[in-house]
């Protein structure tokens, strides 16, 4: 059961990003790990954002913590690899994964 499903809304799902991506911020620069725990939230399917907010999330989070925080690197991969794959164009918003 998924817990939290924001592909309905492209809007939630840029609202929670926005929140998500602030948070990466400051884990990144005070070694917390708040961020952390929602990208694995992410990861084992409990919180679901539209396909293109979620490509774009995972992008800026990959970028912030390059040199920083590999574990969270790792994970980042992870959800890329299973949620949103670069080779996938024809990827639909609303398919559940």
């Amino acid at each position: 059961m998924r817990e939290l499903d924001y592909r309905s809304s492209t809007d939630l799902s840029t609202e929670f990003s926005n929140i998500l991506e602030t948070l990466i911020e400051d884990d990144a620069s005070e070694n917390s790990n708040s961020a952390v725990d929602l990208l694995m939230g992410i990861a084992v399917g409990k919180i679901q954002l539209s396909f293109e907010v979620l490509q774009s999330l995972l992008d800026k989070a990959n970028e912030i913590y390059q040199g920083k925080n590999e574990n969270a690197l790792l994970l980042i991969e992870y959800i890329k690899s299973k949620y949103a794959p670069s080779d996938l164009s024809t990827q639909d918003e609303d398919v559940v994964v």
